[in-house]
């Protein structure tokens, strides 16, 4: 990595890039807000039979839950726990035509307090789960009749469909420190990897070692997160009983587990033209698909109206291209001269390619950042009062952080760099800490 690892840097370097690991993929998950969030985010239980604190009066011959959004019944779970502590694992159906709904069938139970403790995946690939707590009061098991379900005497029945209560529903924490670890690097370096084969198209500025190696590196380190990402995931996803087959059956059944499956892959194949053949133009195309493919998984799945599908695309290929120069002028060789560089490229020459790219890309992401907000923010006021919106806020901040590196670079260093008047030393510098 040359110059970008030298005098000590590299400690911090890591440690600049675990923690925009943590903060992206923490940031971009948010388990709980203190005020309103798009509906989208996360999927709950908006009724079930039986419902929270419900007391049944007569034989129960089956469980119904009912989501606030599509569900994966190959992935979901529901365990039945009777008063002696006796689990039973219910099999799990879907209904058709209502992919917001799953159902059970109940096993022959006894009187007394039971529960329900239930899993499931939405179509996003996020994981939900809760607990029913109810009590059973029939007279008897022998021929379940239908259920006829009361509320319990001290507790209303529309309230307890509208509560949680007990527990009755609750985001799973799926992201695990390895996964954010894996994930926030895996998406980082395939911006990069991206970025810098972009930067590639029509030039021969990565037959420069440095360049090349650096882009080696980061398609390599984006296909092993990213793959170790999707096996986490995939571990977490796992039914009890289910083999990983069938699991992963069930995970390319959903378009987040098939983004995730094309974006390895894409970058795969980008990797081994890159590094095997050469073919930088066709590595670039596939390289950038890995990055955009993600605007068709994860929250988006479910984000409507469809406009935000291109306008999320078009923010991560814009970041790809950010995130590529940055680590091109950071790893070009500064100090070398014209002749002794094999394509030609000076580190000017270099810097005002970059510069370019990065006022176009910055124009991007400010303007299809603020239509995701304006999609995704149930109103201004929400901006300020809610979890959600006080994220957009903090990031907005490091974005104008951000634009003013890029300012002071394009209008202060790289016309003195150009003009002789200072080395490379200052840019790189500034570059480094952005």
């Amino acid at each position: 990595m040359g110059n970008m690892f030298a005098r000590g840097k590299g400690p911090k370097l890591t440690l600049a890039l675990l923690a925009a690991a943590f903060v992206t993929a923490a940031g971009s998950t948010p388990a709980t807000t203190d005020g309103p969030a798009p509906r989208w985010l996360h999927i709950d239980l908006e009724s079930s039979v039986p419902a929270q604190s419900d007391t049944v009066r007569s034989g129960l011959d089956g469980v119904t839950l009912l989501f606030s959004g599509p569900v994966e019944p190959r992935l979901s779970s529901v365990r039945w726990i009777g008063t002696t502590g006796d689990t039973v694992s219910l099999r799990v159906t879907g209904v058709p035509d209502q992919p917001n709904t799953l159902v059970a069938e109940a096993p022959p139970g006894e009187n007394g307090p039971q529960r329900l403790v239930w899993r499931t995946v939405s179509i996003d690939g996020h994981q939900a789960s809760g607990e029913i707590s109810f009590v059973v009061a029939a007279p008897e098991f022998a021929e379940p009749a239908a259920a006829v379900i009361t509320a319990a005497p001290d507790e209303p029945a529309e309230r307890a469909a509208q509560e949680l209560g007990g527990g009755e529903s609750a985001g799973a924490d799926e992201f695990s420190t390895s996964r954010i670890t894996a994930r926030g690097l895996g998406l980082f370096c395939l911006l990069g990897f991206a970025g810098l084969l972009w930067f590639g198209l029509g030039t021969k500025i990565l037959e420069e070692h440095r360049p090349h190696r650096l882009a080696s590196i980061l398609g390599l380190s984006a296909i092993l997160l990213l793959a170790v990402d999707l096996l986490l995931w995939m571990s977490d996803l796992r039914v009890p009983g289910a083999g990983l087959g069938e699991t992963f059956s069930a995970v390319v059944g959903m378009r987040s587990g098939a983004v995730e499956i094309w974006r390895v892959g894409l970058a795969g194949t980008a990797f081994l033209l890159f590094t095997g053949t050469g073919l930088v133009r066709l590595g670039s195309v596939l390289a950038m698909a890995a990055v955009v493919i993600g605007a068709l998984g994860g929250h988006q799945a479910t984000i409507e109206p469809l406009i935000s599908l291109p306008v999320n695309a078009l923010h991560l290929g814009a970041a790809a291209v950010w995130t590529g120069g940055l680590l091109l002028l950071a790893s070009w060789p500064a100090d070398a001269l014209v002749e002794d560089m094999e394509t030609g490229w000076t580190f000017a020459r270099v810097a005002r390619r970059v510069s370019a790219a990065a006022l176009l890309a910055s124009g991007v992401i400010l303007v299809t950042a603020i239509v995701q907000d304006v999609i995704n923010l149930p109103s201004f006021g929400s901006l300020f009062d809610s979890g959600y919106g006080k994220l957009l806020l903090a990031k907005s901040v490091g974005f104008a952080a951000l634009i003013g590196f890029g300012v002071y670079n394009r209008f202060r260093l790289i016309p003195a760099l150009v003009a002789g008047e200072t080395g490379a030393r200052p840019l790189q510098k500034g570059v480094r800490l952005e």
